[in-house]
């Protein structure tokens, strides 16, 4: 009896698209000759898949490739050996094909696909490879309008080169809807340092899955998802405490829109996929999802760090869009009381419309009204959102002995703490970035109707009309609270 096991190939197989078609290659030699095949080749050891692909299309034919996506990986058993075939979706960048080692080619169409007689394993990836471009609107342009940040108060909408696959891990997403966040206005008043010249703005965005990276399992091309503010490894230390901003990856944390271009264009490249793409529920539209990445997922997280309990009053300082889903967030945890502090009579007026359980006060009497509210003199927790110099002061003032303060304000210059003045308080602060990593669960609760957003926004615009946007969203102008961009692709 031969026991011997079966050796297991991994091999590459490269699907080249051009406005001719499918590059197919046709095998002049062996058991499998006058077969067809898409070109590609083993992958040796020590070689990554993108690897061996590049160095077997250059061998085969000459040509200089990138690669646009992966596809998927189909295994096909051999009578000596079993095969693993990983298919990517390619394009030439440079030179003509020239067959080396194959009899012949053709350029076959995408309705095609089954006009030639294919080598088994091929075979067995043309459903895979229908489903890629069934589902993926990729339309291999050049360039694409980008808002893009030159330096302290100089944004401007240019032309970018399209994004595409650099890491195995990557993803290529068309947005479909993005944003304006208090955060891009930071990045343009020069407040955030680490935002580099040059990068496109955004960070809050809905789209599409066109292409990913062979690594990448949790999401396919032709899944609608959210994308998360934070990049983040899910390995390191601090992704595997739940700590995602400060993800040690060289892309971790707050990347998109900030270190690397970000989603105020058509299409943005993702790293770290699996962790920052979340699939949007079929009964979820994009302006309900819009907000999950961000503003929603800092104020789900806001919620969750303030260890809110049943018995508390809440106090959140602010009233604009992350302070409103901070407060639909609170309000799940079902507190006592909730108080919003505000000094715009029109968000106030928003609140009390739409809210009016919620207690409203602003900040010149916010104090006294804490303290006649609550049992304890003082907020049991209070979330500071506003961002000012004063909204600052008023969290801890407005705080009882031994409250949390949880400040999820970015400001545009130091505060100062007075510990003096704050002595026996014994306040416990909880200060920083959002840590992204509850999407999935914000997504079910928008499923289940008890999360919802959409009454945020209040204006609509296209992408060539990100800078009339970007004015009326800074100046606060005809009662914007939350605008939403659609590129047109």
């Amino acid at each position: 009896m031969n026991c011997k096991k079966k050796e297991t190939l991994e091999v590459v197989a490269t699907v080249i698209t051009t406005d001719n078609g499918i590059l197919a290659t046709q095998r002049g030699y062996g058991d499998f000759k006058d077969k067809w095949e898409f070109p590609g080749g083993k992958v040796e050891p020590g070689e990554t898949l993108e690897q061996a692909l590049a160095r077997e299309i250059r061998e085969e034919l000459d040509v200089e490739i990138r690669i646009d996506s992966f596809v998927d990986t189909v295994e096909y058993e051999y009578p000596e050996f079993y095969i693993r075939l990983h298919v990517f979706v390619c394009s030439a960048v440079s030179g003509t094909p020239v067959l080396k080692v194959h009899k012949s080619s053709r350029w076959i169409g995408k309705d095609e696909l089954h006009s030639v007689d294919w080598l088994p394993a091929d075979e067995l990836s043309i459903p895979v490879v229908e489903n890629y471009f069934n589902n993926a609107t990729w339309d291999k342009k050049s360039v694409m309008p980008a808002y893009t940040y030159f330096g302290t108060g100089k944004l401007s909408l240019i032309d970018k080169p399209v994004p595409h696959i650099n890491n195995p891990k990557d993803a290529i997403v068309r947005v479909t809807l993005g944003s304006i966040c208090t955060s891009d206005l930071h990045i343009k008043h020069g407040s955030v340092p680490r935002a580099m010249p040059g990068i496109t703005l955004g960070h809050e965005m809905v789209g599409v899955v066109e292409c990913v990276g062979s690594a990448v399992t949790n999401v396919k091309p032709g899944d609608r998802v959210t994308v998360n503010v934070e990049t983040f490894c899910g390995e390191c230390f601090f992704c595997k405490h739940g700590y995602v901003n400060n993800c040690e990856d060289p892309d971790g944390g707050w990347a998109l829109g900030c270190r690397i271009d970000g989603g105020q264009t058509e299409y943005v490249r993702v790293p770290h996929a699996d962790m920052g793409l979340n699939r949007i529920p079929d009964n979820v539209t994009d302006e309900q999802a819009v907000f999950v990445g961000d503003i929603l997922a800092t104020g789900f997280w806001a919620a969750r760090i303030s260890e809110i309990k049943e018995e508390d009053t809440v106090l959140i300082i602010g009233a604009g869009p992350t302070g409103i889903c901070t407060l639909l967030c609170a309000m799940l945890k079902l507190p006592e009381k909730i108080i919003i502090c505000e000094k715009s009579e029109e968000r106030i007026a928003f609140i009390r419309s739409l809210y009016p359980d919620v207690l409203v006060t602003s900040p010149d009497v916010c104090k006294d009204f804490v303290m006649r509210n609550s049992r304890h003199g003082g907020a049991d927790v209070v979330i500071e959102v506003a961002g000012s110099d004063d909204s600052f002061r008023l969290a801890w003032e407005c705080a009882r002995p031994n409250a949390i303060v949880t400040i999820v304000a970015l400001y545009d210059k130091p505060q100062l703490l007075p510990l003096p003045d704050m002595y026996g308080k014994n306040l416990i602060f909880k200060i920083g970035g959002v840590d992204g990593c509850d999407c999935e669960e914000i997504l079910k609760l928008i499923s289940e109707r008890k999360i919802d957003t959409t009454p945020l926004i209040t204006h609509r615009f296209s992408l060539n009309e990100i800078e009339n946007a970007y004015r009326l969203f800074e100046n606060h102008l005809d009662g914007v609270i939350k605008i939403v961009v659609a590129p047109k692709c």
